[in-house]
């Protein structure tokens, strides 16, 4: 997690600092697969009016509300790492590669 400070921390007081710490965010990622039971472009239609909500998220009955749909969810905790991937409307050279072939 990165925390970003000014520069001139030392010369705060201790109750400044304490403050700085409580003010902290832990941002996280939230991975859903809902199916087919809701297409992307409402998902999206939603985010953009700041209409999903997750509810319990840290409970053990854990809600997702997108606009007038709600998604009861389950924890199925991995071993490894989930990779996840977006679009976009870059090209891609073919020539350029991380690798060289011989």
């Amino acid at each position: 997690m990165e925390v970003d400070a000014p520069s001139n921390i030392k010369n705060q007081s201790t109750s400044d600092v304490d403050q700085a710490d409580e003010d902290e965010e832990e941002d996280f990622l939230i991975m859903a697969d809902i199916g087919h039971d809701i297409d992307q472009q409402t998902v999206l239609e939603h985010a953009v009016k700041s209409e999903i909500r997750a509810i319990d998220i840290d409970g053990t009955n854990p809600f997702i509300q997108i606009g007038p749909y709600t998604f009861q969810g389950q924890y199925n905790y991995i071993l490894g790492t989930n990779l996840f991937f977006s679009t976009s409307s870059a090209t891609i050279d073919d020539n350029a590669s991380t690798s060289s072939r011989v």
